[in-house]
């Protein structure tokens, strides 16, 4: 176990000793122009991303007033089919009689 233990003990000083080489990182002197820069040239951006959501929005409220119609209309002949099958469902099976002997 101990042996194990100061292997361990090992490794953490070695990795310690690793981090001693490290220089401090040098970023470029113009970062900060540029990152302005971008940050300033966004409104283009969201403009063209608020007209693509609404031409989303405007579709979809098409689409759905489309699909409403459509719906709306074949109700009525859904539902007259739908009586005209049950009177012949009826009539075929002589369900009209409701006289029942027991």
């Amino acid at each position: 176990m101990s042996k194990n233990h100061g292997n361990k003990d090992e490794e953490v000083n070695l990795t310690l000793r690793s981090l001693e080489g490290i220089k401090a990182v040098k970023s470029n002197p113009f970062l900060y122009e540029k990152t302005l820069n971008r940050m300033n040239s966004r409104p283009e951006m969201q403009t063209y991303a608020k007209l693509k959501y609404a031409l989303f929005i405007a579709i979809f409220l098409i689409l759905n007033a489309v699909t409403f119609v459509n719906f709306a209309g074949t109700e009525t002949a859904v539902s007259a089919n739908l009586d005209e099958e049950l009177q012949s469902f009826t009539e075929e099976y002589n369900l009209t009689n409701t006289n029942y002997n027991y």
